[in-house]
């Protein structure tokens, strides 16, 4: 009988190996590729997300403020009278007569000293260049509405029903169908409000009448009472504009009014915003519709604009595109020299109480 002795195993190639060595490399850098390609992708998916979430909040902002500038309760046509004291506080805050009010900017930052000097130092040095501006007033509902049930004018007191959060030298507004009268309060009672003038407050009220506005001969409603019913709500201010976050990456931020004062606190409201840009819709004829579309410094009257559009530049967090991203901007195509993504938002705005 024959045995046949297995056959010895000889291995593999120098060849063999290297091709099974190249097969596997090809296989890794594909692998590594696919893993590249989606990190990028999802990286990229993530940046345009931020994006998208931020604009759509600043969005909200700015059309929901806008809409509700002017808004005195039931009165869009009546008398308007603001008993705030001019004399240390003619800042844009209080200037209660222009429900909008904007500001161009340019290469140098505000060309208006007006809004800089009024909204402060640190908005004036800070605030990101060629970048516009834009004020609301308007009442804030947001906070509680108090009924007047009686109003002495002598004691410049006026009873509300319920309880409110009035802090010593709020500004308020108390508004019928017929007349709105804006004011500082001076006390501390929870279901009163005090209108006299003088006292710790600042600016201060000019006088205890409602009836006339503060350097207004007085005249026959000079004695002026808030109907019974009549509300009492916060008067509100906010000032928009770019300004760059303390990391570095630019902001919507937004000027408000503080509790307790007239002074005003810049508060950051969204990331990514880069800058914006609003043109004014001006009912010149008093039929509701925008004949013309300016900018700020083309407006001739504040109270004949009815329509805010604004365009809004967002950037991403991080520089994640491979090479420079041209875009458009309000108009103009750019180049930029940095690798963030953009994108242009575009939003009209009617203002309601016009």
């Amino acid at each position: 009988m024959m045995f046949l002795l297995p056959k010895k195993q000889s291995g593999f190639s120098l060849i063999e190996l290297m091709i099974s060595i190249g097969l596997g490399l090809l296989l890794l850098l594909g692998a590594s590729q696919v893993y590249l390609s989606s990190k990028r992708t999802y990286a990229f998916n993530e940046e345009l997300g931020w994006m998208q979430e931020n604009a759509r909040f600043a969005l909200d902002q700015l059309n929901r403020d806008v809409r509700m500038a002017g808004f005195w309760g039931c009165s869009t046509e009546g008398k308007f009278v603001n008993t705030l004291n001019p004399v240390g506080g003619s800042g844009w805050q209080i200037d209660f007569t222009r429900a909008v009010r904007g500001w161009d900017g340019d290469d140098a930052g505000y060309p208006s000293p007006e809004f800089p000097n009024s909204l402060g130092p640190v908005v004036n040095a800070a605030a990101v260049p060629g970048s516009d501006l834009l004020t609301i007033r308007r009442a804030d509902d947001s906070t509680g509405q108090f009924n007047v049930t009686s109003h002495n004018t002598s004691s410049a007191v006026i009873d509300v029903a319920g309880s409110h959060d009035f802090a010593n030298g709020d500004i308020l507004v108390v508004t019928d169908c017929n007349h709105t009268s804006v004011m500082q309060h001076t006390g501390n009672g929870t279901n009163k409000v005090n209108h006299n003038p003088g006292g710790s407050v600042s600016p201060g009220n000019c006088q205890k009448a409602l009836g006339s506005s503060c350097g207004v001969a007085p005249s026959v409603d000079y004695r002026y009472s808030p109907d019974r019913g009549a509300t009492v709500m916060r008067a509100q201010a906010h000032g928009y504009y770019v300004d760059l976050a303390p990391n570095g990456v630019p902001s919507l931020y937004r000027r408000v009014i503080q509790s307790g004062s007239a002074a005003v606190a810049s508060e950051e409201l969204v990331q990514g915003v880069e800058n914006i840009q609003f043109i004014y819709g001006e009912d010149l004829n008093g039929d509701g519709a925008p004949e013309r579309y300016v900018d700020s410094d083309d407006v001739t009257d504040w109270s004949d604009v009815t329509v805010v559009r604004l365009n809004m530049l967002v950037r991403s967090l991080a520089a994640i595109a491979s090479q420079p991203q041209p875009f458009r901007f309000a108009g103009t195509d750019y180049t930029p020299d940095d690798r963030f993504l953009r994108q242009q938002f575009v939003s009209t705005i009617k203002i309601r109480n016009k």
